[in-house]
């Protein structure tokens, strides 16, 4: 499973002593608690009900708000205060402290040497990857030199260390330390040596890869191409009390040691190479901080050098390089007397193989359904179209920093100087360079088949944009204009890559092949749009007034999506992006390219095209009153009224999820939880589509940060629901209010990796919402709520409620 970067951490961690019992109706909606007390609150009822509790969420400081585990049981009785079932049975390590873990001290005569040596930073670099997308990769160093693995040898203080990681789950506080890496190499060994900073050394009892540990990926021939793993790409997991797991490819001969400090732990590698090594040659590597505690009972924090976005252990293409610096750039340093290891921490011997984790395979492509008609436009023009388009070098891809400081690919295409007309297919396009790198940010591209191709112009007083889209239908989904075929463009005119929110001067503007227009709210006065249907699907045409100044050969924040439905589905199937690849750009135009404004000294001279009136069929389409600010859809299924395809009968597993609609006869494997404020109830009526109860949550006060979030949660008693060949989780939602909400899908495995879905529901609507790519998935934990925490998701409001019926797990 991957972790993108939309979805949200938040596990649930032990009750508080002082958590009390609230109870409700079914039938009534549950009021704001002023005052919580040590007492249930009993109530008079004729029907079930449902029992309410406190419970506490990870918090990053321990000022967080309590967050309330409600609708747990459908039984009134006192509720016991009690331990989460993540940490039931589960002894916590006396005074938080290291558990059982042998501290060693050496006395070495040797003296260390005066500190590591000096270099100059590493540029970072961009690699290719198997995808096609462009990856930053970093680069640390690893000196030579042999150090003894039995103590905390003094040659490690040449060494220079890293330290510059980034959450993967969790947050880092700026003022913290958390923790560094150093590397050396001989011509037999590579050796690692990370020191921790951890107030808590916590050792889950019943999985091992819920405690603290720290976790070296080795990718020795940098093969960053298969998206998996290859013969030679292997991981090593070190633990506090010394255990140690492994990948099957890992080596044999490898050793290990950890120390306790009086700041956390320290753990060292040594491993055999498994490949010829050369002097300041590079290998592919990462290093990941796992970080647990008692009260969450899992990792509650995940750091990670190269890899930011989790995906290291299924395949070792995203990891960063080490150096393997030459011995002949090494100053000498004093050799370390050889110590023999001591009895209490001695070397770990191997290690069995854990088995490989099976990556999710890939969705289905969806059949094709026939086209919808769309109104065809010819036009003849006398004037002969250039020879073609010109030729430019291409441009290097760059990097940004973005708002969270992590560094982002950035492309740039290039605009000619030119004044087309858009109220005909004008020859003068065939003079721009067209870009047709996209990605898929949903659904698959076939390596044979054309997609769509932009081309851009400008002039002093516009922006010209055209986008011809290959697409064999033309679908429209009567219910919902986002679920429908479109381009949509995004610009960010003054390239701020620092706020992760909408400026003043960003918008986006969606052309549909029937000519209709949505824009976001910033969008300027004048914008003029036109739309043609051609032989292989239809052309967008854009011409954008300019918002600020603009200067020949400078640069402006630029992206381009391409969505693309069918009848079968009722939905967009595919979306491609070109420089956003992860699909964050309905939120903040931070992940852009950008667009290059070519000088017209750089032009050669183009015959002008005449002027030709619009076609009565295809008129220019005029100024379209901006939408309310609502973000752009990215994963949103089919409506009711578009029939859904046939799917196969789930695959019967003993341990299969069950369909769960809040039935009485149900088992219950849901609860809701959130701050004080958050309420819910199960009832008939509106939003149950399957049997005759659905349940309702209810936002009351927004929270402000990742705790407290008015969240459904669903979760087998025991153990993981196995989704077999069961690629897609559906969920029936539907906003009740009156105003759009944003709605966030989480899937979480065995191993609590994780997958999130945002979409964005319009008012009064019921949709089936999708979940995809959970084959052969352990899923532990299903969560729907609001991202309440994002400043850009529905800005203004300040309470919502969204019902939820009748999910299920499908092919």
């Amino acid at each position: 499973m991957k972790k993108i970067s939309t979805l949200v951490i938040a596990g649930v961690i032990g009750l508080s002593a002082a958590g009390a019992a609230i109870v409700a109706t079914e039938v009534a909606e549950v009021a704001t608690v002023p005052k919580v007390t040590d007492e249930p609150i009993p109530v008079e009822i004729s029907e079930p009900v449902v029992a309410f509790e406190e419970a506490f969420e990870p918090a990053a400081d321990a000022k967080a708000e309590p967050e309330k585990l409600i609708l747990d049981m459908e039984v009134f009785e006192e509720i016991p205060v009690s331990t989460d079932a993540s940490t039931a049975d589960v002894p916590a390590t006396p005074d938080a402290l290291a558990a059982d873990v042998p501290a060693t001290t050496i006395v070495v005569d040797t003296p260390p040497p005066a500190g590591p040596i000096e270099y100059d930073p590493i540029p970072l670099k961009v690699e290719t990857l198997a995808d096609g997308t462009q990856h930053p990769v970093k680069t640390m160093r690893a000196i030579y030199g042999s150090p003894n693995i039995s103590i905390m040898d003094p040659i490690w203080d040449s060494a220079p260390a890293v330290v510059d990681f980034s959450a993967k789950r969790g947050e880092m506080q700026a003022d913290k330390e958390y923790a560094s890496v150093k590397a050396m190499w001989d011509d037999a060994f590579l050796y690692v040596l990370v020191e921790n900073v951890d107030e808590e050394i916590y050792r889950n009892p019943a999985s091992a890869d819920e405690s603290d540990n720290t976790e070296l990926y080795l990718n020795p021939n940098k093969n960053r191409s298969s998206s998996t793993y290859d013969e030679d790409d292997f991981w090593i997991k070190i633990f506090p009390d010394g255990q140690v797991l492994n990948h099957k490819n890992t080596p044999a001969g490898v050793e290990t040691n950890v120390f306790a400090t009086e700041v956390g732990y320290t753990t060292i590698y040594k491993i055999p190479h498994t490949h010829d090594v050369v002097a300041n040659e590079t290998i592919g590597f990462d290093i990941q901080i796992n970080d647990g505690d008692v009260a969450t009972g899992k990792r509650h924090t995940i750091l990670g050098w190269n890899d930011k976005i989790n995906l290291a252990y299924m395949h070792l293409d995203m990891v960063g390089e080490l150096l393997l610096v030459s011995p002949a750039a090494m100053p000498e340093v004093p050799a370390t007397p050889d110590a023999p290891a001591t009895p209490d921490a001695p070397a770990t011997p191997d290690v069995p193989a854990t088995p490989d984790v099976p990556a999710t395979p890939n969705v289905p492509a969806t059949p094709d359904a026939p086209a919808a008609d769309v109104p065809a436009t010819t036009i003849v023009v006398d004037t002969p179209p250039p020879a073609g388009p010109i030729e430019y070098d291409p441009i290097p891809l760059k990097v940004e920093t973005l708002a969270d400081g992590t560094q982002h690919p950035v492309k740039t295409m290039r605009a000619i100087y030119g004044s087309p007309n858009i109220s005909i297919m004008d020859p003068i396009w065939d003079s721009a360079p067209a870009v047709v790198d996209f990605s898929a940010k949903r659904g698959e591209m076939q390596a044979d088949k054309e997609y769509a191709s932009v081309k851009a112009m400008w002039d002093d007083a516009f922006l010209y944009v055209l986008v011809e889209n290959v697409d064999e239908e033309i679908y429209r989904n009567p219910a919902s204009a986002d679920e429908s075929d479109n381009t949509e463009l995004y610009l960010n005119p003054n390239k701020n890559r620092s706020s992760s929110t909408y400026d003043e001067d960003d918008f986006w503007i969606k052309i549909f092949p029937d000519g209709q227009v949505l824009n976001h709210k910033n969008t300027p006065a004048g914008v003029e749009t036109n739309v043609f249907a051609t032989e292989v699907g239809y052309t967008t045409i854009y011409k954008i007034p300019h918002t600020h100044d603009v200067v020949a050969n400078e640069t402006i924040g630029f992206d381009i999506q391409i969505n693309d439905g069918d009848v079968a589905t009722g939905k967009r199937h595919t979306i491609l992006g070109w420089n956003d690849k992860i699909n964050l750009a309905y939120m903040h135009l931070d992940m852009v390219g950008e667009l290059l404004l070519v000088s017209p000294a750089a032009m050669p001279e183009v015959p002008a095209t005449p002027n030709v009136p619009a076609t009565p069929d295809v008129p220019a389409t005029p100024d379209v009153p901006a939408t309310p600010d609502v973000p752009a859809t990215p994963n949103v299924p089919a409506t009711p009224n578009v029939p859904a395809p046939a799917v196969d009968a789930p695959a019967t597993l003993a341990d299969a999820m069950p369909l769960i609609s809040f039935e009485k006869d149900e088992a219950k494997v849901w609860r809701v939880t959130g701050n004080p404020a958050t309420t819910a109830k199960i009832d008939s009526g509106e939003g149950a589509v399957d049997g005759e109860r659905a349940i309702t949550v209810n936002m009351l006060q927004r929270a402000t940060g990742k705790v407290g979030l008015s969240t459904l949660r669903l979760a087998p008693a025991e153990g993981t629901w196995q989704m077999g060949s069961n690629n897609q989780i559906l969920a029936s939602i539907t906003n009740p209010n009156d105003f759009a909400i944003q709605i966030r899908l989480n899937v979480i495995d065995a191993n609590d990796d994780e997958i999130a879905v945002d979409y964005t529901m319009v008012a009064n609507s019921t949709e089936e919402l999708a979940i995809s790519g959970v084959a052969n998935v352990e899923v532990a934990e299903i969560k729907v709520f609001i991202p309440e925490y994002l400043a850009g998701a529905m800005p203004g409001i300040k309470s919502a409620s969204f019902i939820v019926d009748k999910i299920w797990a499908t092919k």
